[in-house]
């Protein structure tokens, strides 16, 4: 990684051990291919972002 690039981390966490376990399996499936409206708002809510499949990799 060079001096001016940054890793491409979620812009936040979830604050709690079963959230971050949601995040994981939400995260697991988006890398699979899209998610449907529900799961989809529901990643963003927890990590406010919705990631590529390989940024969810």
């Amino acid at each position: 990684m060079g001096t001016n690039q940054t890793p491409n981390l979620p812009p936040k966490l979830p604050g709690t051990a079963v959230l971050l376990q949601r995040t994981i399996l939400l995260l697991g499936n988006r890398t699979k291919g899209e998610l449907t409206k529900k799961p989809k708002s529901e990643l963003f809510e927890l990590i406010g972002a919705y990631p590529t499949s390989e940024q969810a990799a």
